[in-house]
C-alpha cells in the first residue's frame, strides 16, 4: 500500500510540473507573437509617415 501511494504521488508531481512547463511555453509563444505583431505595426506606421513626408517634400 505504501509503495503504491509513493508511486502515485510522484507521478502526480511529475505530471503537474510537465503541465506547468507546457503552460509556460504557450505563454512565452503568445507573448513572442504579440511582440512580433507590435513590431510590424510600428514599422508600418513608420513607413506611412515616411511616405507622407516624402510626398510633402515633393509637393513643395
Amino acid at each position: 500500500m505504501d509503495f503504491k501511494f509513493i508511486i502515485i504521488l510522484s507521478l502526480g508531481v511529475f505530471l503537474s510540473i510537465m503541465l506547468l512547463v507546457v503552460l509556460y511555453r504557450i505563454y512565452l509563444w503568445n507573448s513572442k507573437t504579440q511582440i512580433d505583431e507590435l513590431v510590424k505595426r510600428s514599422n508600418a506606421a513608420q513607413e506611412k509617415k515616411n511616405v507622407k513626408s516624402t510626398i510633402f517634400m515633393c509637393s513643395q
